[in-house]
């Protein structure tokens, strides 16, 4: 499992995922969402959802996000992901998220996509 399966599943662990909405990212938006509900993204499939984890991990990883850049920490990440207006404790899930990927919650998230084997193999 790389790095990037790994924090999607420590998001998805401490989200306890809502099943009815197959969001294992307790998403707000996703390109790969079915419709809204309650201001959450829901999808058909629980597959589908994970697709949007990913590609919500790997924009924000590569630079590609209007939301998060790369360098910031995960507990910046976490400040803009699980914002503390909605009722979230950012830097408590920040702090989770670490221990259970074992690095520093410090850590830049672009460090967390390097360690993503290519596609080719390379």
């Amino acid at each position: 499992m790389n790095r990037l399966t790994e924090w999607a599943k420590a998001i998805e662990e401490y989200e306890c995922m809502d099943r009815d909405y197959n969001n294992p990212g307790g998403l707000r938006y996703s390109p790969f969402e079915a419709g809204k509900r309650n201001g959450f993204a829901w999808f058909y499939t629980y597959e589908e959802g994970w697709k949007g984890l990913i590609h919500q991990l790997t924009i924000a990883c590569t630079g590609r996000s209007r939301y998060y850049k790369s360098t910031m920490t995960l507990i910046e990440f976490f400040r803009v992901y699980a914002p503390r207006y909605d009722f979230n404790d950012p830097d408590r899930y920040a702090k989770t998220v670490a221990i259970k990927l074992n690095v520093s919650p410090d850590i830049q998230i672009k460090e967390l996509y390097s360690s993503v084997p290519s596609e080719s193999g390379a």
